[in-house]
């Protein structure tokens, strides 16, 4: 027969505790549990048998899936471009500093697809990105209320036409001396080609 004090250790209770933390990286949002045993007895045997419990930390930290809610808008491409293109301008900070975003790790937020970009902050982050703001609040528009939304948008105000685009059609029209010309196969072929398609 075994002596019951040897049996005590594995027959002992456990309360645990878990604790739920967040945690703001630069490439997004963690959260994390921490988990803590705490013994039901109050021998000392109890006690040592806890901090043994807890020693390995893989047994106290569980990753949790980190949330993207927006990582399969349009939007955060868009930015993470513009973002990569003034590089050798300026950094990412700086670029969320003239947007007004306190927290300089928002950029990253918004390009991962972990938060939304708000309304307020399109016309200054546009200015930040050197981009149109009508094409920035078009997708931020995408982003909040959704695709069907975004084209009833469209439907609304027709068609949001950049400043970019403006600058490509005074050139067509300039190229063809304002002849209005068709769209041909070869004219699409040509104007494809220059995006690498």
């Amino acid at each position: 027969m075994t002596p019951k004090s040897r049996l005590a250790p594995e027959r002992e209770h456990y309360r645990a505790v878990f604790v739920k933390a967040t945690l703001l990286f630069p490439d997004g949002i963690m959260a994390i549990n921490i988990g803590i045993l705490i013994p039901l007895g109050n021998s000392k045997h109890s006690r040592e048998a806890k901090l043994y419990n807890v020693i390995n930390i893989n047994d106290l930290l569980v990753k949790m899936p980190i949330r993207k809610p927006y990582a399969d808008t349009r939007l955060p491409r868009f930015i993470e471009t513009q973002v990569l293109a003034l590089r050798p301008l300026k950094s990412q900070a700086d670029i969320a500093a003239e947007a007004g975003f306190t927290n300089p790790n928002m950029i990253s937020m918004i390009k991962s697809g972990g938060t939304r970009l708000p309304i307020d902050r399109v016309p200054a982050l546009a200015k930040a990105l050197d981009v149109d703001p009508r094409r920035l609040l078009q997708l931020a528009v995408e982003q909040l209320a959704g695709a069907t939304a975004a084209r009833t948008f469209d439907e609304i105000f027709g068609t949001i036409v950049t400043l970019n685009e403006i600058a490509w059609l005074k050139e067509l029209r300039e190229a063809s001396d304002h002849g209005d010309p068709a769209l041909t196969t070869r004219a699409r072929s040509s104007l494809r080609a220059i995006f690498g398609k």
